[in-house]
């Protein structure tokens, strides 16, 4: 049977060995009787009073574990690194292939700041490997997900060479003027709005885009209103106005068709291409965030699940100097 010392710094060295083992290894192999563990001193440490010196030296190790026996289950090698864990390709051992994904694990019950997922994203990005969150839930349970940086495939940004006037009503916008053409240029065209009894209807959000492109004027009781009082009306309406505004003018300038993801409980929908004559589903769900938001892990697993199950993919955008755009996608290993 091997033997290993663990000492007062966390470190478990085992006898002739040339690596030594992280806790949620020591663990795993004392669980299974693979090892006997000593002090520093010579006395002889069981699973018990290991867990209790672990836990010490590292408050996460109860989930570290659990996701460490749940991959090692599962067939995988598992080492530590960069991330909790280095998780090389079934069948392959370290030494005779890379790790391929690197796995952070986490309590259903933690808080997961957005800016904490894109340095995670990112730092993995930079060395070429794929970023899973291992997320265990209260029973124990596993849920894995996919998370990367979301890379939107730019479309055909369409032109429009005629000028619209577009009318407030309370809070809503319709184009009265030229109604054919407008259905046939923005709509049909641009895929902007929706058809309201012979007329083009737009959401404020679109409004606010068309007017700041200077494709449509827009009155109220006969008088124009500048692109500044238009925003504060958006403002006054709608809940973080600007914030979501801001992604949508960043989606619709990559030329992506974006619509309201009302039913699916998200801030947008996003199209690649549409095409009227074949109407497509919509490839993403687009949530929109400040970048210092905070993530309850609950939260996120019922969006992506919602999003799943209808066969799109769930894009979270972080909004702050820039806009970071993650996509998180429950996986099976």
């Amino acid at each position: 049977m091997m033997k290993a010392t663990i000492r007062k710094d966390g470190k478990v060295k085992v006898e002739d060995g040339l690596e030594d083992l992280s806790l949620a290894e020591t663990f795993f192999l004392l669980e299974r009787e693979k090892i006997e563990l000593f002090s520093d001193v010579g006395r002889k440490i069981n699973l018990e009073k290991f867990f209790e010196i672990g836990s010490r030296l590292d408050s996460r190790l109860e989930i570290k574990c659990i996701v460490y026996r749940d991959l090692r289950e599962r067939g995988y090698h598992v080492k530590h690194g960069l991330a909790d864990f280095r998780l090389y390709p079934r069948g392959k051992k370290p030494g005779e292939g890379a790790a391929t994904r690197y796995v952070y694990a986490i309590s259903e019950r933690e808080p997961l700041p957005m800016k904490y997922i894109l340095q995670k994203v990112k730092m993995i990005n930079n060395i070429r490997k794929t970023m899973i969150l291992a997320v265990v839930d209260e029973e124990g349970g596993m849920t894995y997900y996919s998370v990367k940086e979301a890379i939107f495939k730019p479309g055909e940004r369409k032109v429009f060479e005629t000028k619209y006037i577009a009318h407030l009503v309370k809070d809503n916008v319709f184009l009265w003027d030229s109604p054919e053409r407008a259905l046939n240029d923005l709509f049909e065209g641009g895929f902007y709005g929706k058809p309201f009894g012979g007329i083009l209807q737009l959401s404020l959000i679109e409004s606010a885009y068309l007017l700041e492109k200077n494709i449509i004027r827009i009155v109220k009781g006969g008088e124009e209103i500048s692109i500044d009082d238009f925003f504060a009306h958006c403002s006054d309406t709608m809940e973080n106005f600007s914030m979501i505004y801001g992604v949508y003018r960043d989606l619709r300038e990559t030329g992506l068709i974006v619509k309201t993801g009302f039913k699916f409980g998200s801030h947008f929908r996003i199209y690649e291409k549409m095409d009227l004559m074949a109407f497509p589903h919509s490839r993403y769900l687009v949530h929109v965030f400040p970048i210092d938001h905070v993530f309850k892990i609950p939260d996120i697993s019922r969006a992506v699940r919602l999003a799943n199950s209808v066969k799109k993919r769930m894009i979270f955008a972080g909004v702050g100097d820039a806009i970071e755009y993650i996509d998180i996608t429950r996986i099976k290993l």
